[in-house]
């Protein structure tokens, strides 16, 4: 059992800076790529702080508040994780100074949780409205700081795949500008070869296999669809029987009822309009025949994922049964079905103008590269989620918003009486870190970088002041505002209030116990065998 000061809170500050150190120099649009191998012998090659810290599999405790912080930020925002670590960090190395000093827990946690209030009250003046108009700024904003360089492009795909399955907000029958995006209606297909310019967007489905039927696409307008969970062949029955033939006639016979079966059930399917089988299982090669004989197109889609897709673009039903559709409320319907050639590959389109369903199609030199362009654009989606289901204002970034906290929190504390002032001034400081990081990442001098931003922000005349992100300037001083880098409020404030949290909860730890084995005689360990017996 560790307790105390210096065993238990020390080295829990100290496991958590340990781990905070491995991700500040992936923070922001300069942030590098870490090269992480898993026990699975897995490559991971990403600047990405959740993926970074799901692959180290932390094991301290104190750690692992902090990341399971970063995760709740991640999983609610889809954003913000690296912010929670930085700051949470940030806030447990300023406590730790004031322990030194001599004050206690309480009145540390005390003063964090006065500031967090505080902290709240103040990103309330801060917050911006209009984020409709500002979106694209957001967007872009998300975007550069995981893939610095190409974020417009990758903001078009976004934002182009966002419009598409985006649904009118209503609230008391009155239709709002904002739409709500659901993101499990967008998905990234990786095809290797090329770049990210001959990227594109489908509103559909696009799969990475081709119709297993003779006809590969259909361009002849409107399409029936139906859909089917079951083998597309003569059914099978549960219980195995023999069937005794005397002469050759009678198995010619009988394999000759069976197909006249299923080219019954192909030609009626046919009739009832449909034009494409789809289905999960194998098609038969009996039925195969047929639905070649009648010119309709199969496709075989292993993934139930990819059958739900399908059925949510075309408005389809999964038929749990291979039996013709009575009527059109058990079929779908798409605009047309295209065989797409990108590089050595070749993908089935499947079209529909009025599905809720978007595929953005990555190019990329290799899977790392497109697995990373993968995460950024999940992390840009689930931000313009945020904005349209639950707040759609926004505050400057590129470190501005925390630079003008840090000086409104160092005015509030010099106001506040007694030992609370001292944690207050050092929620001040804690939040200087961040555009430090940033600063220190960008090339700039971290000290002179932070101390030039704060007198841009002295006494609140150049609030959205923040880091230039381009290294080669000589004042690292920006309007971030006028540049166009703006930053979800809703993601910033759920960000800040985990942080706050996790450094509270591992602040006010004072014990560390670790359970030991029961006794007992060891187990031996196994004898190797004799090779001769």
């Amino acid at each position: 059992m560790q307790q105390g000061l210096e065993e238990a809170v020390f080295r829990n500050i100290a496991a958590v800076q340990e781990m905070a150190s491995i991700t500040r120099s992936s923070f922001g649009p300069n942030g590098l790529n870490k090269l992480v191998v898993n026990q699975l012998n897995k490559l991971f090659m990403t600047a990405d702080a959740g993926t970074i810290l799901k692959e180290l599999e932390i094991q301290h405790p104190a750690a692992r508040v902090i990341l399971q912080a970063a995760q709740q930020q991640d999983a609610e925002m889809g954003d913000g994780t690296n912010y929670v670590v930085l700051l949470s960090a940030s806030l447990l190395e300023r406590a730790r100074d004031l322990l030194k000093m001599g004050l206690k827990p309480a009145v540390v946690s005390e003063g964090f949780l006065i500031g967090a209030a505080k902290v709240k009250e103040i990103l309330e003046e801060l917050a911006i409205a209009g984020a409709e108009d500002n979106l694209a700024k957001i967007v872009k904003t998300v975007l550069m700081a995981k893939q610095y360089g190409v974020e417009n492009r990758l903001s078009e795909l976004v934002l182009t795949a966002c419009r598409m399955v985006g649904e009118d907000k209503r609230i008391d029958d009155q239709t709002e500008r904002q739409q709500l995006v659901n993101p499990d209606n967008i998905r990234c297909v990786k095809i290797l070869g090329g770049s990210l310019g001959d990227s594109l967007v489908v509103q559909g489905v696009v799969l990475n296999r081709l119709p297993e039927s003779a006809r590969k696409d259909w361009s002849d307008g409107r399409c029936k669809i139906a859909v089917y969970t079951c083998p597309v062949d003569i059914a099978q029955t549960e219980t195995k029987g023999t069937v005794l033939f005397n002469t050759a006639s009678e198995m010619l016979a009988f394999s000759r009822g069976e197909e006249d079966l299923i080219e019954e059930r192909i030609r009626a399917i046919k009739e009832a309009g449909v034009r494409v089988i789809v289905t999960n299982e194998k098609f038969g090669e009996v039925a195969l025949h047929f639905i070649n004989k009648f010119d309709l197109i199969a496709v075989k889609v292993s993934s139930k994922f990819d059958i739900q897709r399908i059925c949510k673009a075309t408005g389809a039903p999964t038929l749990l049964n291979f039996v013709v559709p009575s009527n059109d409320d058990m079929c779908g319907w798409c605009d047309s079905l295209q065989v797409r050639e990108f590089g050595s590959d070749r993908c089935l389109l499947i079209r529909n103008e009025s599905a809720r369903i978007a595929s953005i199609i990555l190019r990329g030199a290799t899977l790392t590269v497109m697995n990373d362009y993968e995460r950024a654009i999940d992390d840009a989606i689930n931000v313009i989620r945020v904005l349209g289901k639950q707040d759609e204002r926004c505050v400057a970034g590129a470190g501005a918003c925390e630079a003008e906290l840090a000086r409104a929190m160092l005015d509030f504390a010099g106001n506040t009486p007694g030992l609370v002032q001292y944690p207050l001034r050092a929620i001040s400081e804690a939040f200087e870190a961040i555009p430090g990081a940033l600063a220190a990442n960008a090339g700039y001098d971290r000290t002179d970088a932070v101390a030039r931003l704060s007198a841009a922000h002295a006494n609140g005349l150049n609030k959205n002041h923040g880091i230039a992100i381009d290294g080669n300037v000589k004042d690292p001083v920006v309007d971030a505002l006028a540049n166009g880098i703006l930053d979800s409020f809703a993601v910033k404030q759920r960000a800040i209030g985990l942080a706050f949290e996790a450094a509270q909860t591992v602040l006010m730890v004072d014990q560390i116990i670790m359970s030991k084995p029961a006794g007992g005689p060891t187990p031996r360990a196994p004898q190797s065998q004799d090779p001769e017996n």
